[in-house]
């Protein structure tokens, strides 16, 4: 945005535009997971050729197929921790043990 004056000028790309617009439609849940969107119609709806609409749907597909890989991550590394912290109290309970006989046989 630019602002000159009492006017404000929106300088985004119509890529960024339509992508703002279609992740607002996502967060209001306007459009919903499974719904079948099309390009053209949507490019008819806002007054926009096909190409930005593609763009953004792209730009959409590529953040929710990231941010998904980054949630499986942090699932995958919690599972980790929790493997990690049952192994630990393991390995503690198995040194107690050994060190409760050699106590004991060393008496």
């Amino acid at each position: 945005m630019v602002r000159h004056g009492d006017v404000t000028i929106d300088t985004r790309s119509l890529v960024d535009k339509v992508y703002d617009y279609l992740l607002g439609q996502i967060i209001d849940g306007e459009i919903k997971y499974g719904d079948n969107l099309k390009i053209q119609e949507l490019a008819e709806q806002l007054c926009v050729s096909a190409m930005p609409v593609r763009e953004a749907l792209k730009r959409l597909q590529y953040e929710i197929t990231e941010s998904m890989r980054g949630l499986e991550n942090e699932q995958d590394a919690h599972i980790r921790e929790r493997k990690s912290i049952e192994l630990d109290r393991q390995f503690h309970a198995e040194i107690c043990k050994l060190t409760e006989n050699n106590y004991i046989n060393n008496l």
